[in-house]
C-alpha cells in the first residue's frame, strides 16, 4: 500500500511513501513533504489532502476516504516566525519547556516552541530544515540511531543544539559529536544553593548573586577539554559551547531550574495574557539566550553561481568548425564560379538572386547538420556539488545543483538513495509529479513530463566515511607545507587557500596527497587559480570561488570564515539513479578545515599573507578606530580628502606562538598623489616611524627592517600603523582636490619558533 499528500492549491505536486504492512497489524512510517512556497502569512493552517491506496493485481483501491469522498482533508499547522525551536522532552513535568520558553523571551521572541514529545524523529536531515534551533531533554535518540546521525548531520551542516546533559545520558553527547567527543561525567549532585561563575552580556568575568533554590536543582559534574566553558559552580562547568563542524552545541550540567527564577510582583506585566510566562531567564541564562540564537552561517553554494556551472556543463554537441569552414567555402567557391560562368555570358545581373539562393543554401545545410548533432548527444546530467568537511567528523553532507539535458521532449523516470531531488523546477503544468518513498529508504519520481533541452533541480545526499578528510599543514621556511588525506575522492585539482578578509593562497600538489604554498604565492584580488591560461573548466570554476567570496547582495555574507583549503575533484557519487544511457558529468568542490601542527623550537618559518588577517583598532590617544577600514566588512572606505592614520592589528598564527620575528613585508596598494605615506608601529603610547614615502599611485612593498618594534605581544599581535599626510602645497598647485584611498594592504614575515617557555624580547 503507498499513502499520498498533497496541497489543494498544488495537486500536480504530491509526496508520499510506500510500504508493506502484515496483516492485523499497525505500521506508522513518515515521508517528507515540500510545502508551497507560496502559503498565505495571515493564516496560522494550511489545508492538505491526503489519500491511502491498497496496490493490488486488479487494480489501486482507494481506502480510509470518507463516504463519497475521494481524499481526507486536514489542517497543517503553519509558524511564520523567523526562528522556530524544537524541543525532544518525553517527560512531563514542563521544566525544559519553559526554560526554551524563558530563554525565547529573553531574546524578544514569541512563545512557539514546535514540542516534539512521543514522537518518532524522522531519519533524514530535511525533517529539521523548519527548525532554527533545537534542544534535547531526553534520551529518545539514543534507542534510534538512523534519527541520532540526522541530527548530527544537521549540526555540522549549521544547527545549533542545547542539550541538558543533567536529563541526559552522556552517551548522547557522545553520539552526537561523533569524533569530537569533550567531556566526561563525574557524578550528579542535586543543590539547594551555588553561585555561578562567568562572563556577563559585556563578555567579562563576573560573580554572579548566590541563590537559596525551592527545591534541589540536579547537576551533573563533569570534566571537559577543547570547549568554551562560559558558567560554572564551584569550579565545576555549569554550561559550556562545543563547535561542531558548521554548527554549534550549548551543554548545560546545571538543571534548568537553576537558570530560571519564578515571576516576581517588581517583573513588568505584559500587556497581552498569552504572554505572560512564570518562569524568567536570570542574568547568566541572558548571556547563553544570547549566544544560542546568534546567526549561524552555512557554506552553500550561491545559487546563480551553481547553476551557471551545472549550465555551463551540459552543453550540447555543434557542428565542427570543420563542417562549418567548408560549408562556408563551397559558398564563396560557387559563387565566384557562378559569378565567372555570367560574366562570361553577359547575364551578371543574375547573381542578384543566384547568390542569396546560395547563402540561404548553405543556411540549410548548417541547420540541417547541426541539428544530427545535437541529437547525437545522449541524455546528459551535470552537478555541481559542494562537501563542506567538517573537522574530525566522518558525516558529510553534500550542496549541489543538477542540470538535465534531453535532446527531445519526453517522460522520464528519477530514482535515488540518501538523497533529496527538490522537484519545482521539474516537470510540466497538467502532470502529477509523485515523490515516493520505500522501506528501503529509497525514492522514485515516476515519469515526469520534459521538454527538450536543460531543467534545473537542487540536489542534497548524505554519506558517513570509514575516516574522516583531514588537511594537516604546517610552517616552514618557504611558506606552508601540508598533506591531505581525501577520503573517496580522486584527482585533487585547482586548489586554493581562502580566508575571511584575507588574500586567497595558490596550492601546489606535489603528488597526490602533499601539497605547499610558498610564501609570495598570494594571488591578486578576484583571482583563485594559479594557472596563466585557464581552460573553459577552469573559467567556471573560478566563477564559483568569485561567487564564495563576493556574492550578491541578494545572496548575502561571503560564505569563506576560518581558513580552508578548497579542492576540486571528481563528481561523488549524488545518490540519483538516472535514466539508462544518460551521461554523468560535473565535480565536486571540497572545502577542508586546515590542522596546524606546530614547528619545532628554532625553526624558521614563512608565514605567507592569507594567516596574517588583521583589523582596525584604536592607536594612543583615540576612542576608536580610524574611519578608513571597516572591520565589519573587511573592506577599505575611499575616497578621503582628509588626512588620517590606521592603526591594523596582525594576529600571528597560534601554532608558532611564541616566535621571535626576523623579517617584516609589508604590501601596500595604494593611490595618494601628492601625499606622504607613514608606517609606524607603537612603542608604549608612542608612535615609532618604520618608513616613509611621497606621492604613491600603485602596489608597493616595504621591507620593514627595525625589527625589535615589531615583536609580537602576549597575545601574538603586532601593530603598524598607515599615516596618509595631507596634500604638499607644491603638488596642490598643479593637481586639484582629489582624494584618496587604500585599495589594499598584505604583511608577510619571517620568524623563529622559540620554545613555549621562552618568550620574545
Amino acid at each position: 500500500m503507498s499513502g499520498r499528500m498533497f496541497f489543494p492549491a498544488d495537486p500536480y505536486r504530491q509526496f508520499g511513501r510506500r510500504l508493506w504492512a502484515p496483516p492485523r497489524c499497525v505500521r506508522r512510517s513518515w515521508f517528507p513533504v515540500l510545502a508551497p512556497a507560496d502559503l498565505p502569512n495571515n493564516r496560522a493552517s494550511t489545508p492538505i489532502n491526503g489519500l491511502m491506496l491498497e496496490h493490488t493485481t486488479a487494480g489501486d483501491i482507494h481506502h480510509g476516504a470518507r463516504t463519497n469522498e475521494r481524499f481526507q482533508s486536514g489542517l497543517l499547522p503553519v509558524y511564520h516566525g523567523e526562528k522556530l525551536t524544537g524541543i525532544l522532552d518525553i517527560t512531563a513535568d514542563g521544566v525544559a519547556r519553559s526554560a526554551v520558553v524563558a530563554m525565547r523571551e529573553a531574546r524578544g521572541l514569541d512563545h512557539q516552541v514546535a514540542g516534539l514529545d512521543g514522537q518518532p524523529l524522522a531519519p533524514t536531515l530535511q525533517v529539521l530544515d523548519g527548525l532554527d534551533r533545537l534542544v534535547i531533554a531526553d534520551d529518545r535518540l539514543l534507542e534510534d540511531t538512523a534519527a541520532l546521525a540526522s541530527v548530527r548531520q544537521w549540526i555540522i551542516r549549521g544547527g545549533a543544539a542545547w542539550i541538558m546533559l543533567d536529563r541526559t545520558d552522556p552517551d548522547l553527547l557522545d553520539g552526537l559529536l561523533g569524533e569530537a567527543r569533550c567531556c566526561q561525567i563525574v557524578d550528579r549532585v542535586d543543590l539547594m544553593e551555588m553561585r555561578l561563575h562567568g562572563t556577563g552580556l559585556g563578555g567579562k568575568p563576573q560573580e554572579f548573586a548566590e541563590r537559596l533554590l525551592e527545591a534541589p536543582v540536579p547537576m551533573a559534574r563533569v570534566l571537559t577539554s577543547d570547549v568554551e566553558i562560559v558558567h560554572s559552580v564551584d569550579n565545576w562547568p555549569a554550561a559550556f559551547w562545543k563547535q561542531v563542524g558548521r554548527g554549534r552545541v550549548l551543554v548545560t550540567t546545571l538543571g534548568a531550574r537553576g537558570w530560571t527564577r519564578r515571576r516576581s510582583p517588581e517583573d513588568p506585566v505584559p500587556a497581552a495574557a498569552s504572554k505572560r510566562i512564570d518562569w524568567l531567564a536570570t542574568e547568566p541564562f541572558e548571556r547563553l539566550a544570547y549566544e544560542f540564537y546568534q546567526p549561524i552561517q552555512a557554506v552553500e553554494l550561491p545559487p546563480e553561481v551553481a547553476v551557471q556551472y551545472a549550465q555551463g556543463r551540459v552543453g550540447y554537441q555543434v557542428a565542427s568548425r570543420g563542417v562549418v569552414i567548408g560549408t562556408i567555402a563551397c559558398f564563396v567557391l560557387a559563387l565566384l564560379v557562378v559569378a565567372s560562368v555570367m560574366a562570361t555570358r553577359g547575364k551578371l545581373e543574375h547573381i542578384g538572386w543566384i547568390g542569396p539562393s546560395l547563402a540561404i543554401a548553405s543556411a540549410v545545410v548548417l541547420v540541417v547538420v547541426g541539428r544530427s548533432t545535437r541529437s547525437q548527444v545522449p541524455p546528459t546530467a551535470a552537478s555541481i556539488q559542494l562537501i563542506d568537511v567538517a573537522q574530525d567528523q566522518r558525516d558529510l553532507v553534500t550542496e549541489g545543483q543538477l542540470a538535465t539535458f534531453l535532446p527531445e521532449a519526453g517522460l522520464v523516470t528519477l530514482a535515488g538513495s540518501q538523497s533529496l531531488v527538490e522537484i519545482d523546477a521539474l516537470g510540466s503544468s497538467g502532470t502529477a509529479k509523485v515523490v515516493t518513498c520505500t522501506d528501503l529508504d529509497r525514492w522514485s519520481i515516476d515519469e515526469i513530463s520534459l521538454t527538450g533541452g536543460v531543467h534545473m533541480a537542487r540536489i542534497q545526499t548524505t554519506e558517513t566515511l570509514a575516516h574522516p578528510i583531514r588537511a594537516i599543514a604546517r610552517f616552514d621556511q618557504t611558506g606552508l607545507v601540508g598533506q591531505i588525506e581525501p577520503g573517496p575522492f580522486e584527482n585533487l585539482d585547482d586548489a586554493v587557500i581562502m580566508a575571511r578578509r584575507a588574500a586567497s593562497l595558490g596550492v601546489v600538489f606535489d603528488g597526490a596527497d602533499q601539497f605547499h604554498c610558498p610564501r609570495e604565492g598570494a594571488l591578486p584580488a578576484g583571482k583563485f587559480l594559479t594557472s596563466s591560461v585557464l581552460s573553459d573548466e577552469q573559467r567556471r570554476r573560478e566563477a564559483v570561488y568569485r561567487g564564495l567570496v563576493f556574492p550578491s547582495p541578494a545572496e548575502g555574507e561571503p560564505v569563506v570564515s576560518d581558513p580552508a583549503i578548497f579542492i576540486w575533484a571528481d563528481l561523488a557519487e549524488s545518490g540519483v539513479i538516472f535514466p539508462e544511457g544518460t551521461r554523468c558529468v560535473g565535480s565536486t568542490l571540497l572545502r577542508v578545515p586546515l590542522q596546524f601542527e606546530s614547528p619545532k623550537p628554532g625553526a624558521r618559518v614563512a608565514i605567507p599573507a592569507t594567516f596574517l588577517p588583521f583589523e582596525s583598532v584604536p592607536g594612543p590617544g583615540r576612542i576608536g578606530p580610524a574611519p578608513t577600514y571597516s572591520n565589519s566588512t573587511g573592506a577599505w572606505i575611499s575616497p578621503l580628502t582628509e588626512p588620517a592614520r590606521t592603526v591594523l592589528e596582525f594576529a600571528i598564527p597560534a601554532s608558532i606562538r611564541p616566535a621571535r620575528v626576523e623579517r617584516v613585508v609589508l604590501h601596500v596598494s595604494i593611490r595618494a598623489p601628492g601625499r606622504k605615506l607613514e608606517l609606524a608601529t607603537v612603542d608604549g603610547e608612542q608612535f615609532v616611524t618604520l618608513a616613509t614615502r611621497e606621492n604613491l599611485v600603485g602596489q608597493f612593498s616595504f621591507d620593514l627592517t627595525e625589527t625589535e618594534y615589531l615583536q609580537p605581544n602576549e597575545e601574538g599581535k603586532i601593530l603598524i600603523a598607515l599615516d596618509v599626510g595631507p596634500m604638499s602645497a607644491n603638488e596642490s598647485r598643479t593637481i586639484d582636490a582629489q582624494g584618496w584611498g587604500i585599495d589594499d594592504v598584505r604583511l608577510e614575515l619571517e620568524a623563529t619558533v622559540l620554545p613555549p617557555q621562552e618568550k620574545s624580547p
